[in-house]
């Protein structure tokens, strides 16, 4: 149990602090090139996710709700990445 609250709240932390990272951009071009990157980390953080699951630091069930999560972040930048594009036409 207590792993499960340790990733969640490391989850939140994430999320809070990313979008601290992108605040202030105010031109689209330079947006979707942090929104990329931002990407990219989230490809990193399932490699780690992978590597703990490798090392038996989580089981199978918090490996699968980590993958789950991961995709749905990527798949919602994905969205905002093409809805930011838009903005630049």
């Amino acid at each position: 149990m207590k792993q499960e609250t340790s990733t969640k709240t490391g989850y939140n932390d994430l999320c809070y602090y990313t979008g601290q990272e992108g605040y202030g951009r105010f031109h689209y071009k330079e947006g979707i090139q942090f929104y990329r990157i931002s990407r990219a980390s989230i490809y990193e953080l399932k490699d780690h996710l992978i590597s703990c699951l490798d090392f038996n630091y989580i089981n199978k069930e918090l490996f699968s709700e980590g993958v789950d999560l991961i995709e749905s972040a990527k798949q919602k930048l994905n969205g905002y990445i093409i809805f930011v594009k838009k903005k630049i036409k």
